[in-house]
């Protein structure tokens, strides 16, 4: 409650009140919760799609080394490796 007075020093001796509701700071919204939840969840998806990426790769090459080493026996008789 403010009180306040005028030139004379009439008090107003009701007052007045104020109502002030002070907002959280953006980062601490619900919306804001909302989008870190969002983000964590695509992060995740993006960092199994890399993963999955990674393991096809991986595999072709593998494959790729296998069929190497197949055509060689084939043309020459002899590994020159052993695999494993």
């Amino acid at each position: 409650t403010v009180k306040g007075s005028n030139n004379d020093d009439v008090w107003n001796e009701d007052g007045i009140s104020l109502k002030v509701s002070i907002l959280p700071p953006w980062w601490r919204t619900s919306w804001a919760y909302a989008g870190y939840i969002l983000l964590f969840v695509v992060s995740l998806f993006v960092l199994r799609w890399y993963d999955l990426k990674r393991q096809r790769l991986k595999q072709q090459l593998e494959m790729e080394h296998f069929e190497t080493e197949k055509l060689r026996i084939l043309s020459n008789g002899v590994p020159t490796s052993i695999p494993g």
